[in-house]
């Protein structure tokens, strides 16, 4: 090897060849020292590019990236870092202008336990774009990015990684990863580890993540996550035009241990949900789920959303089909002010296990029930202290009971729905506090019978304090349970007839009185 000739290449700015620093690229050489070489030689230049032919390049030691580089590699090139690397396979802190295209880092595949090898890292850099390229077999994660700015990961792959495809962590800021595939993490294909996520984010600002497919990881797809001691959280992600498929846990996990993760949006995208696992687990404050497609891949065997501890939400026209829930509440890490509105829910055993917590709304979506379920409810209102539940202008379909409330929740408003094919009774009522202190609003829905007394299409309850019924019939109540002051006008009033009925002594039905004489 000439260094005149290396010298010579690098002004006229041509790429440097690993190959003219002795690199063989025949998979059984230990390359390290060759490619660190051409690396060092570029730096010295002032920087430049390094190219890798096609081969095999299997490297002992851990290469040291530098500023100011570019690695451009032909289809074919591939670093095989060996099991003696002590920790990542390429790895650079404090750099600059960092770019990196073609390139395949692959592990041996041989070992199942968690380690600290990897195949990437970069700490504290800037100017960052990784393109086209392939991360697979490492024993810990493929590619990490600590407190880096201006990343860029564009079309590349991350596979069978240990524990994650990609961390970018602790205040990482200005991220885009796009047209990405997140394959299999969690499995070299031998073994499975309980670590599989493709993609985590952890304490980054300004973060887009874009037509990316996340698929068959052991635990999650994507997770963005805090922890209850960090000071620093994660804003403004946006995630868009992304496909979720077979993801054993949660196909979509906001973790928000420090209340720290908001601003997050979640648009067109596609989830094929596993049997017993969650398409979105939701946490934050201020998030955004947008006109996705949402499938559980076995009839009624999956759960569309689970809500945490997540405030001022909105899940808007979405499409869900075959879930065994559609909206799970968490009683313990209690959701606020979450709405759902103009979704199509189809083929769902149950669209809510519970709603708790305050400040929820239930609009204008269509419902429809469809698993083998004889006693399915489809909301199921409960939990002390929830207050505020709205659930409005809804079409119903074929459920065992469409509304299950409880004597702890306060100020439920059920307001202009269509309820059909019921097979029971549209509403349950536990406890007169429900109507009298607590505003429940009933009023302008459609009940079909079932089992339903023909009065409760016929009642409004107005929801202030020590509110009464107000209703309509052309016969005296004879059902139900009424407190006294309630109300029914006749329907059917005649000449020397009654104008209605009120009710003097509380009961089921309780004593009820005519008032008013028309005259004849």
């Amino acid at each position: 090897m000439a260094l005149t000739k290396v010298h010579t290449r690098m002004i006229d700015g041509d790429a440097v060849s690993v190959t003219d620093f002795g690199a063989t690229g025949n998979g059984t050489t230990d390359d390290t020292a060759a490619i660190q070489a051409a690396i060092d030689a570029v730096n010295t230049a002032g920087g430049g590019t390094v190219f890798f032919p096609k081969g095999n390049y299997k490297t002992d030691s851990q290469i040291t990236l530098v500023s100011n580089l570019t690695i451009l590699a032909e289809t074919g090139a591939i670093i095989k870092p060996s099991d003696t690397v002590p920790a990542y396979a390429c790895y650079g802190t404090g750099l600059d202008n960092i770019s990196v295209e073609g390139l395949t880092i692959e592990g041996t595949g041989t070992a199942y336990s968690s380690g600290t090898q990897g195949r990437f890292q970069l700490d504290s850099s800037t100017n960052i774009t990784i393109r086209n390229c392939t991360f697979k077999k490492s024993r810990n994660t493929g590619m990490v990015f600590d407190a880096v700015s201006n990343l860029k990961i564009l079309g590349c792959t991350m596979s069978n990684n240990y524990i994650y495809g990609v961390e970018v962590r602790n205040e990482s800021s200005d991220i885009i990863i796009s047209n990405c595939v997140c394959d299999g993490n969690g499995s070299t294909g031998v073994a499975t580890s309980a670590f599989g996520r493709g993609v985590v984010l952890w304490k980054v600002l300004n973060a887009i993540v874009a037509n990316t497919v996340f698929k068959s990881s052991t635990e999650y797809g994507l997770r963005l996550y805090s922890d209850a001691a960090d000071t620093a959280g994660t804003e403004n992600v946006a995630i868009s035009n992304c496909t979720f498929d077979s993801n054993d846990s949660i196909d979509f996990y906001i973790y928000n241990a420090s209340d720290d993760i908001k601003y997050v949006s979640v648009s067109n995208c596609t989830f094929k949900t596993k049997s017993g696992a969650v398409s979105i687990a939701l946490a934050g404050d201020y998030v955004t789920v947008t006109g996705c497609t949402m499938l559980s891949q076995s009839a009624q065997g999956a759960t569309a959303f689970t809500l945490y501890n997540v405030t001022n939400a909105s899940i808007t026209g979405c499409v869900l089909k075959d879930y065994s829930t559609a909206f799970s509440y968490s009683g313990t890490n209690i959701p606020a002010y979450v709405t759902i509105a103009n979704c199509q829910v189809m083929d769902v055993a149950i669209f809510t296990n519970g709603v708790y917590g305050e400040g929820h709304a239930i609009k204008d979506c269509y419902i429809k029930h469809g698993g083998t379920g004889t006693t399915d409810l489809c909301f199921f209102l409960d939990k002390a202290g929830s207050t505020g539940t709205k659930v409005t202008n809804n079409v119903i379909d074929g459920f065992y009971r469409v509304a299950q409330l409880n004597t702890s929740v306060a100020a439920v408003e059920f307001v202009g729905n269509t309820c059909k094919n019921t097979t029971d009774l549209t509403i349950r009522m536990y406890g007169t506090d429900l109507r009298a202190d607590a505003g429940f609003v009933l009023r302008d829905n459609t009940f079909d019978l079932g089992t339903n007394p023909t009065e409760l299409g016929k009642i409004q309850i107005d929801g202030h304090v020590n509110s009464k019924v107000l209703g309509y019939d052309n016969v005296v109540p004879s059902q139900l349970t009424y407190e006294q002051g309630d109300t029914f006008f006749n329907i059917a009033p005649t000449a020397g007839g009654t104008v209605g009925w009120v009710c003097v002594t509380a009961g089921t039905p309780g004593t009820w009185k005519t008032f008013g004489t028309i005259s004849a």
